[in-house]
């Protein structure tokens, strides 16, 4: 009986062991996700960062203000053509010179700056959550958060957060193997009290595209077609749709949003120009996939920040009613 006893006790401790420094991870991970949310939702700060996407290197100057809880940024192009945005709460303002192309309205507000602590438990069947090593990121000592996909159908990060302020001065979009995609690093920052007005005025004169995130929903009208998605990766659903036009092309189309809490896709419905070519396949921007087909007089365009397979697996399971 006794070395029943005796097995039994060893066991209980032997869990214990195990449990605790897995727990103490997630309280510190838990930590550091609430420092990250309360950065975006109160810092003011000015400063250059470098964006890698794919081959493509860029340089920005961005100024955010979250004063008096109205959030305001101004992102400047410092390389490549000359072009600006300046969003202040739900609305982008494009300032375009030279009529670069540019494609808003199709790319998913991306989910991984937001409340990420609150989704924490219900993210982590689909995602491993680790503090990695310390680094530094300009000139400022940070905390890296490694999340790491646990299957093929999404993407993974890497955050390096700000010390004293919790943001997030370097980010790395990677696959299930570790091959990033994306990459955006502060090569400066300062940290400001009061950031003024002035900061947000236009440098640049153009043409200028205005997007509203909540702009107003339109009616579908009579005849447009009912479809549906009939394969999604396990933990994602429907968090938004609508019917919307193109800034662009000024098409009435319907938009679907699906997310797991991390990660986001939309699907885009519209109706086929008559006589316009057939336009059809996989294109990719950075960690940006995008993968258009023609369905029954419909075009299908299924856009996000998730990994090829994935992008043609929801936009080949597109059925009509």
């Amino acid at each position: 009986m006794y070395a029943s006893w005796a097995t039994t006790l060893n066991r209980v401790w032997l869990c214990c062991l195990l449990w605790f420094p897995l727990g103490l991870q997630a309280e510190g991970v838990r930590h550091w996700l609430e420092r990250m949310d309360q950065a975006l939702d109160t810092l003011n700060y000015q400063g250059i960062f470098v964006y890698l996407q794919g081959d493509r290197l860029e340089a920005m100057q961005w100024v955010r203000s979250t004063e008096g809880g109205r959030e305001r940024e101004h992102f400047f192009a410092l390389t490549g053509p000359e072009r600006e945005m300046i969003r202040d709460g739900e609305t982008m303002v494009c300032i375009l010179p030279q009529e670069t192309a540019l494609r808003l309205e199709e790319r998913p507000r991306r989910l991984v700056l937001r409340h990420l602590a609150q989704r924490f438990e219900a993210l982590q069947p689909f995602y491993h959550f680790a503090l990695e090593k310390r680094d530094r990121v300009a000139g400022r000592p940070t905390q890296i958060l490694g999340i790491t996909p646990k299957d093929s159908y999404r993407y993974g990060y890497r955050l390096w957060l700000d010390h004293d302020h919790g943001l997030i001065l370097k980010s790395q979009v990677m696959d299930a193997e570790g091959l990033v995609y994306e990459q955006l690093m502060f090569a400066s920052v300062a940290f400001l009290d009061h950031v003024d007005a002035s900061l947000f005025e236009p440098f640049l004169k153009g043409k200028r595209l205005t997007w509203h995130h909540g702009q107003n929903l339109e009616e579908a009208g009579e005849g447009f077609p009912a479809w549906r998605v009939t394969w999604l990766p396990e933990g994602f659903t429907l968090v938004s749709r609508g019917m919307r036009r193109s800034p662009f092309s000024r098409q009435l189309r319907e938009q679907r949003v699906f997310s797991d809490g991390l990660a986001a896709v939309s699907v885009f419905i519209e109706r086929a120009h008559p006589g316009s070519p057939p336009s059809s396949g996989l294109s990719a921007v950075g960690a940006l996939h995008t993968y258009r087909r023609h369905l029954d007089g419909l075009v299908v365009t299924v856009v996000g920040e998730v990994p090829a397979l994935t992008i043609r697996r929801i936009a080949e399971s597109v059925r009509r009613d």
